[in-house]
Parts: C-alpha cells; structure tokens; sequence
C-alpha cells in the first residue's frame, strides 16, 4: 500500500490517492472483503488533529481476486476538489478493512499511517 497527497499548483488544489499493488505469483488467499477507505486530511499545526476535508471508500474484493494481475495498481481517491488553503497542513490517510475467506479472524481493520505532509507558507503581501 502507497498514500500519496499534494497539491496541484495549476488548480490550487489538493489531491490524494491509496493504492495497492500485489504479487499473484505468492498469493494462496481469496478475499471475501477489501475495501479502501481514502481521506484529503488538514490540521491547523504540524503535529494537529486532522480534520477530514473529503473522501472516498472503493471496494476492490473483485479485482484483487482475479485471476490475472492488473496492469497497473488500483488506486482510490476521492473524486470531488478541495480547495489547497495554505494555513493548513495537508496529508492523506486510509483504512483498510479486508476478511481473508476461510481463516475465521472476520473483518481486520489496517490503520494506515498518512502520507508526507503537504504545506506552503502563506504568501505575505507588503504594502
């Protein structure tokens, strides 16, 4: 799993994505669940609470069961814009929940850490 955010300057906007790529040749498991759940995060400071700004849940049970590997990985993101602000911090975070059929566990929950924090200072004006 990879979390990427920035920010797009032409757009000024901020954008982000999960993605997920896997070997068939090493894999023995068939998927009952797997779901992405994929956040545009902001905080007021550096080390902040993160507020979610927008998101997308993409469910990819039946990709990841195929039996051919994709081309490219499969990526979530949410598809609306958000608007960069820059006294802000931006980052993107998912969660992963996924049920591997027949080994009892159910739903795992996977907490992913954020990506890279996104942030430009505010241009100052002078007068």
């Amino acid at each position: 799993m990879k979390l990427c955010g920035w920010r797009t300057v032409n757009e000024d906007t901020v954008q982000g994505f999960a993605e997920v790529d896997w070997l068939m040749e090493s894999r023995n498991i068939t998927f009952v669940k797997f779901m992405i759940q994929t956040r545009v995060e902001r905080r007021a400071t550096p080390d902040g609470r993160d507020t979610v700004v927008d998101s997308a849940t993409c469910d990819i049970t039946k990709t990841l069961n195929s039996a051919a590997k994709p081309r490219y990985p499969e990526q979530c993101h949410p598809a609306g814009l958000v608007w960069y602000d820059a006294n802000y911090w931006w980052s993107t975070d998912a969660t992963v929940t996924y049920d591997v059929e027949g080994d009892g566990k159910g739903d795992i929950t996977w907490k992913l850490n954020g990506s890279p924090l996104v942030h430009t200072a505010p241009l100052v004006h002078s007068s």
